[in-house]
Formats: C-alpha cells, sequence, structure tokens
C-alpha cells in the first residue's frame, strides 16, 4: 500500500470515529434528557482543546 492510501484511511477512520462519538454522546444527551444545544457545546469545547500532555513540576 503506497503513502497515499495510507493517508486516505486514517482520514476516513477519523472522520467515522468522529461520527460515531457524537452519535454517542448526542445518544447520551437525549437518554439524561440534556438539550442537545448544551451537549453541542460540551463536545465542541472538547473537540476545540489541546491536548496538554502531563509534565513534571
Amino acid at each position: 500500500m503506497t503513502d497515499t492510501t495510507y493517508l486516505l484511511l486514517s482520514i476516513l477512520c477519523a472522520a467515522l470515529g468522529g461520527e460515531l462519538f457524537v452519535r454517542g454522546a448526542v445518544g447520551v444527551a437525549r437518554w439524561a434528557r440534556i438539550s442537545p444545544g448544551i451537549i453541542g457545546a460540551t463536545v465542541a469545547a472538547f473537540a476545540t482543546s489541546p491536548a496538554r500532555p502531563p509534565t513534571s513540576s
């Protein structure tokens, strides 16, 4: 397989994983009777927050 194939496959997997994550979050919100707007804002906040690796201080 070429690098381009791996790139396209990884993009497809990331998109599918993101879709499943959002659908799961919406399902939990509906089950808990939380407003879709609240869960949408929470998912957006987590998705846009940068990962912070643990550091020793």
